[in-house]
């Protein structure tokens, strides 16, 4: 139950401490009382937990919320499904006391449901992100007076949700209920043709996640679907798990997708990346002067690339931080000729975040 005042602007947020799994994919909770709000959904460990946002409408972060708000005596109810980066469900039915609301993902087609007293209200399909098991977690924000119980779902209550999706899935065939944002130029995808995926690298999550699963091919690297652009000109991808090496950058079309040399190093048309091996951390571009002691990667980490095509630099960002900036003096950095890439040792996994916005403009960056 929340029962204090915070400061203006704030919407706190509980989590649980287990996240989702395929396994554990589904939470039930009551609302015993209602204030004026309450947002009942998802979220990832990077939703801050007083923050101005909402949880469904934060960037730079995964969350996803039944939400519900009393508005004023001349005004409607607000209710509907949101989440950051899509488009929003309007007009579900609103929240009241004593309402069971279930939420459940399906990771395998990227989703979550939201169901109120048993009866599905639909779903969001996230486009811009991968939902990936362990990442996710239960989560409740509320105003002062809401208070809600935990219940725990049996057998029969999860077989009666899957067979209301599933009914569901059997009907869409014809119908498409993805809509992604219109706020994002390009969204990013890891491609699946074999000549820009090295054979030893897995995509999944709808072309959000790479990873190199087995020991095979000598530096094996991935392409995105689309090339950068002036209105699509940076990326971002959030390292999921790290062995030893990894390399996160760009490339043309006549880079080798497992060569001899890294990301950054072959001397085939343009490459570059921020690459981590051990205790070397340094950012590359073939043919220019590396920019060496950036901070190292570990799993969990945020790693941006923007491309400058009027300056014809690269500049590199780490959890939104500037690194440095490569100025490419050998060559020319293209429109639609130049890829986001990675480079991956074995058991490394990288995700695109689609729905993140580049953490500061070119212009706000001073370069000497």
């Amino acid at each position: 139950m929340r029962t204090e005042l915070s400061p203006k602007g704030i919407n706190p947020v509980i989590m649980t401490e287990q996240p989702f799994s395929k396994l554990r994919s589904h939470y039930r909770i009551q609302i015993q009382k209602l204030g004026k709000w309450i947002a009942i959904g998802v979220c990832d460990e990077k939703f801050k937990l007083d923050d101005p946002k909402m949880l469904g409408t934060r960037k730079g972060s995964i969350n996803c919320a039944y939400f519900y708000q009393m508005s004023s005596v001349n005004a409607p109810s607000v209710h509907k499904l949101q989440m950051y980066g899509e488009r929003a469900i309007e007009n579900v039915a609103p929240l009241s006391e004593n309402d069971i609301v279930d939420v459940k993902i399906d990771f395998q087609t990227n989703r979550v449901y939201f169901f109120n007293n048993n009866k599905l209200q639909g779903y969001i399909g996230s486009t811009q992100t991968g939902l990936i098991e362990g990442k996710i977690v239960p989560c409740i924000s509320m105003s002062v007076g809401c208070r809600v119980s935990l219940l725990n779902p049996n057998m029969f209550m999860e077989m009666e949700l899957n067979q209301k999706i599933q009914r569901l899935k059997l009907q869409e065939d014809s119908i498409d209920f993805i809509y992604p944002s219109e706020q994002f130029p390009t969204r990013w995808q890891w491609s699946c043709d074999e000549s820009k995926k090295a054979e030893s690298i897995d995509i999944s999550n709808y072309g959000m996640t790479a990873k190199r699963s087995t020991s095979s091919g000598s530096n094996p690297a991935v392409m995105a679907t689309a090339p950068f652009t002036r209105l699509s000109n940076y990326f971002v991808v959030e390292v999921i798990s790290l062995h030893t090496w990894i390399g996160i950058g760009l490339c043309d079309s006549s880079f080798v997708l497992s060569g001899s040399k890294t990301l950054g190093q072959q001397m085939a048309g343009i490459n570059s990346s921020y690459f981590c091996q051990n205790a070397i951390r340094k950012l590359q571009m073939n043919g220019e002067a590396n920019v060496v002691d950036v901070e190292p990667i570990k799993a969990g980490d945020i790693i941006s690339i923007k491309i400058d095509f009027d300056g014809n630099k690269v500049l590199y960002f780490h959890n939104d931080r500037l690194q440095g900036v490569i100025v490419c003096t050998k060559n020319i950095l293209q429109e639609g000729k130049i890829y986001p890439a990675v480079d991956l040792s074995v058991h490394t996994e990288v995700m695109i975040r689609n729905m993140d916005h580049m953490p500061i403009s070119i212009s706000q960056v001073m370069i000497d």
